[in-house]
């Protein structure tokens, strides 16, 4: 692995932590995008579902107190049907075809962010539906965060109940994920090369994004956030021309 690499792989993982850190979401689609220009967009996926495996347990333990058990167990229930589903996907679909839906994925991220979509249906039911794509996008693009957000507002939870919980159904979700990107021999040499690359730099991130995040406006760094994931969207387009 190349020292230009590894740089590579140190800026885009720490800073991935760092935004979901202070932001409260987006560590996948930080990542990924990014990593899949320098690695394998296959491995690229792999390697962030390990590290987000790692990110969010650590954004939930310390609040773990505050989580809503009762939503992640729903959304758990439905991602279990996804989460087989996006293993196919990712692994009949072609590079390009990946990186393809992986922009698609990031654009309507951006607009459910943008918007501020919220659902106003309450039950379980929206939880399974929001769990099942939530494991569909964990294994298949791993940009999993946007239908389990839309599910947990539905149940009005206070910020301090909703990033905790956020944290653990994407934790969790990410460890099947893990398990069944292992079986299926996704989790080769190169992807635990970079995962040991970059676990330093995202423990950095964490750390930097836990000291600064009551000094950084939240709709401030959501903007730059927002910026920054449209950039990532259009570079992976134009890396699938």
């Amino acid at each position: 692995m190349g020292f230009d690499l590894v740089l590579a792989i140190l800026f885009i993982t720490g800073f991935a932590a760092f935004g979901q850190t202070v932001a409260g979401f987006g560590f996948s689609l930080l990542a990924v995008p990014p990593l899949g220009m320098v690695i394998d967009v296959k491995d690229a996926i792999a390697v962030s579902v390990v590290l987000l495996i790692i990110n969010s347990a650590m954004l939930g333990w310390g609040e773990r107190q505050l989580i809503d058990w009762s939503a992640v167990r729903s959304l758990l229930g439905g991602a279990v049907f996804g989460l087989p589903l996006g293993l196919v996907v990712v692994t009949l679909m072609p590079v390009r075809g990946l990186r393809i839906a992986l922009a698609i994925a990031i654009f309507l991220a951006v607009a459910f962010l943008i918007t501020g979509f919220e659902s106003s249906s309450e039950g379980r039911r929206v939880e399974w539906i929001g769990g099942f794509f939530c494991g569909l996008l964990t294994t298949g693009l791993n940009t999993n965060g946007p239908p389990a957000v839309v599910a947990l507002q539905a149940r009005k939870l206070t910020p301090e109940q909703f990033r905790p919980t956020t944290s653990a159904v994407l934790g969790l979700t990410s460890a099947v994920g893990a398990v069944l990107f292992a079986a299926a021999g996704r989790m080769n040499g190169e992807v635990g090369a970079a995962c040991l690359v970059a676990l330093p730099a995202m423990l950095v991130g964490w750390r930097v994004g836990l000291a600064v995040r009551p000094r950084i406006p939240a709709s401030l760094f959501r903007s730059v956030v927002l910026a920054l994931l449209l950039a990532s969207g259009f570079l992976t387009l134009v890396a699938a021309a």
